[in-house]
């Protein structure tokens, strides 16, 4: 009976006792280190990555998955901040460039989809559609002194 009792407790853990939590570091081979929190040997918990160009990943991880808010950090300064939910991005993003453009998006399944925002540092602003990471379509643009420009993106590349 006392073998039975204790066979659904990890080794080495006392009954009422919370699950060891382990600070991991990992170097691998392209150069990238991470480091993280496992609980019981399953991610939880913040989580940082540092690529070998300087970029900065920070991320959380609930039970090996990644969840919740998320931000990049390239060395040129430029930021994006997004939303994870079971480790794809999704929702609201926002990349914000040193030179104070913001571009807001929302991410589908890890793709830049529907109605975006282009903010300048000037406060024009263009409006576009994202398909597939790509901006496609109809846009314009709203200039500070009243003028406004439509033109079209085609692969991305702004026509007329």
């Amino acid at each position: 009976m006392g073998r039975s009792r204790n066979r659904h407790r990890r080794k080495g853990r006392k009954r009422g006792m919370p699950p060891p939590t382990r600070k991991h570091r990992k170097t691998y081979p392209n150069g990238s280190i991470i480091e993280l929190t496992c609980v019981d040997g399953v991610q939880n918990g913040k989580a940082r990555e540092t690529r070998p160009d300087g970029t900065v990943f920070e991320f959380t991880c609930v039970d090996g998955v990644q969840q919740g808010k998320a931000r990049q950090t390239r060395p040129d300064g430029t930021v994006f901040d997004f939303t994870y939910v079971d480790n794809l991005q999704q929702g609201k993003a926002r990349q914000t460039y040193p030179n104070g453009i913001t571009i807001d998006y929302t991410y589908v399944d890890n793709k830049k989809q529907g109605k975006a925002r282009q903010t300048n540092r000037d406060g024009t602003t263009i409006d576009f559609t994202y398909v597939g990471n790509q901006r496609q379509g109809k846009a314009r643009e709203k200039r500070t002194d009243g003028t406004t420009i439509d033109f079209t993106y085609v692969d991305h590349q702004r026509q007329g």
